[in-house]
């Protein structure tokens, strides 16, 4: 049986700094990919989540055969909702956050967002039936952006496109028109 020359085993200094050099290449190409795949998910969970909660206040609006209300706000930079009656006071509404853990990743687009504001609170009302209130504009929408990116092609929002409140949901430029 043949010993090895323990000179002759292992990698020699200038292979490590190669393979060191290989990952940090991929890791440099792929973490920019990583970063624009998470900013995606939560932009997607977030816009799925306001239109759960605007098909939460339409149907409670239905079913009690009152006003509902879905509502959103920035907390301690956070994203919230909440359904309501439209007869409970605000100071009584029970938030949630946005998206889950990521509430504090995304923000709500003021400029792109037409839903009524009162109070920094952003609100969409039904009506008894569940059709869309008077008091809000068709079509309206709701749009949120990955926090301290601006960019149209990140943006998602929910559009409520009809008086009987059929939702779309959209993502890009399209939520800015």
């Amino acid at each position: 049986m043949r010993k090895l020359n323990s000179q002759n085993s292992g990698f020699s200094v200038a292979e490590i700094f190669v393979i060191a050099a290989i990952i940090a290449v991929l890791v440099a190409i792929g973490v920019p990919s990583w970063l624009s795949f998470l900013n995606g998910q939560r932009m997607r969970v977030a816009q799925v989540d306001a239109a759960s909660a605007l098909r939460l206040a339409q149907a409670g609006a239905r079913r009690e055969n009152l006003q509902w209300i879905a509502a959103f706000r920035t907390n301690n930079n956070r994203v919230q909702w909440s359904v309501n009656r439209s007869s409970t006071p605000t100071s009584q509404w029970s938030w949630v956050d946005l998206a889950g853990n990521s509430a504090d990743q995304i923000q709500i687009s003021s400029t792109a967002t037409n839903f009524t504001t009162s109070s920094g609170i952003y609100q969409f009302s039904f009506d008894y039936d569940g059709r869309v209130s008077a008091s809000n504009s068709i079509p309206a929408r709701i749009t949120f952006q990955p926090r301290n990116i601006t960019t149209a092609a990140q943006q998602r929002c929910v559009r409520i496109l009809t008086l009987l409140g059929a939702l779309n949901l959209d993502k890009g430029s399209s939520c800015n028109s």
